[in-house]
Order: structure tokens, then C-alpha cells, then sequence
């Protein structure tokens, strides 16, 4: 609470996806977390899309996540991809015009801001 703002990560719509994502090292138990989430007021929600390999670019997974974040209700979210190349070789970034519709997706239907950084 001795923070102005929270910055907190979430890259998955759901506990399937995000363990795909993040693949968390130990015990991680996605419903603790997310509830944790909601118990947070004043948070900036940070969102990493990637495609290939693993993709949480598709329709169904932008439905998800954004049903998700609508319930976090941050005060915006930052939408971003890889800045270098990761150790998976077969992720790859997410084109800038795709990340803009994914901020605007969750904008129009949320009310919330979303900014890209590529």
C-alpha cells in the first residue's frame, strides 16, 4: 500500500494458457492468484501475447482474457510480445496491428485502457 501504482503481470485468460505461458516454477495455484488479484485496488495489469508454438492470440483466448480482466478491473493494462528471442524457438512476436486490435478488443468491450508497446 506505500506504492502509488501496482504493476502486475498476467498472461494468460485462462489457468491452462497461462501455465503455458509463464510455466511457473513449483506449486503456483492460479485461483489464489487470481484472487489476489482482485483483492488489489489500483493495479496496472501487464498482458505478453505471443504467437507459434504457443498462441494466446486466438478469438476464444481474447474472449477469456478479457472477460478476466473486466472481472481484475485494473486501472489500464499494458499489451506487449517478445522483445528478444526466446528460448522456445518456436514462439514468435505478434505483429504490432494485431496487438493495437487486442487493446482495442478489451477497450471497447471493458471500458478499460489498454496501451501497446512493441
Amino acid at each position: 500500500r506505500l506504492l502509488d501504482t501496482l504493476y502486475m503481470k498476467l498472461d494468460g485468460g485462462t489457468e491452462a494458457m497461462w501455465r503455458t505461458i509463464t510455466q511457473p516454477l513449483g506449486h503456483a495455484d492460479w485461483s489464489t492468484m487470481i484472487g489476489a488479484l482482485r483483492q488489489l485496488s489500483d493495479i496496472v495489469l501487464q498482458s505478453m501475447f505471443i504467437q507459434g508454438a504457443y498462441d494466446n492470440t486466438q478469438p476464444d483466448h481474447i474472449d477469456a482474457w478479457i472477460e478476466l480482466i473486466s472481472s481484475l478491473r485494473p486501472l489500464s493494462v499494458q499489451v506487449y510480445t517478445v522483445d528478444r528471442a526466446p528460448a522456445d524457438t518456436g514462439v514468435t512476436k505478434v505483429p504490432p496491428a494485431r496487438l493495437e486490435q487486442i487493446a482495442a478488443q478489451l477497450t471497447a468491450r471493458t471500458g478499460i485502457p489498454a496501451d501497446v508497446y512493441d
